[in-house]
């Protein structure tokens, strides 16, 4: 299924992604800064849904001591249906996630591809354009996941 509008999103089974450990043996779910200005509870169910654990947020104030404070590597923004409110949280975001070895993937509606250098050169790692259907969403947080892995030298 392919969603443009997260809301209709089927729920998805067992998530393929790598999780930590605790010393008592329980699994905990990594997490994941989720910046959506539109869609935020529907992609933090998504997020949660694949194994990690959203820590999502609606509005662009204060959101890079969010980020940090939320302890996360990985940053989704939503920037569909909002670009420049998404362009503007990714270069605001941009020298803390590098300074902490942290991916931002960015999502972007169909009509926002052909301003994709615009995200790039605003510091993006990652995009995914919608349409997309579950498991796009579920790879990219794959793959960004496994980018942090290696800038960071270990399981992150």
């Amino acid at each position: 299924m392919l969603w443009g509008n997260i809301a209709n999103m089927p729920s998805f089974g067992d998530s393929m992604n790598d999780a930590t450990t605790s010393e008592a043996g329980m699994s905990m779910a990594l997490p994941v800064f989720v910046l959506s200005f539109r869609h935020r509870d529907e992609l933090a169910a998504a997020v949660a849904r694949h194994g990690w654990h959203p820590i999502a947020a609606r509005r662009i104030e204060g959101v890079e001591a969010r980020f940090i404070a939320s302890g996360s590597r990985m940053a989704v923004i939503d920037a569909r249906g909002a670009f420049y409110d998404g362009l503007e949280a990714v270069r605001t975001l941009s020298e803390t996630a590098e300074a902490n070895m942290a991916a931002l993937l960015v999502l972007v509606s169909r009509t926002d591809v052909a301003k994709l250098d615009e995200i790039f050169a605003a510091g993006a790692t990652h995009y995914l354009a919608s349409p997309f259907g579950d498991e796009e969403l579920r790879q990219a947080l794959r793959f960004a996941e496994r980018h942090v892995d290696r800038v960071a030298g270990g399981a992150i």
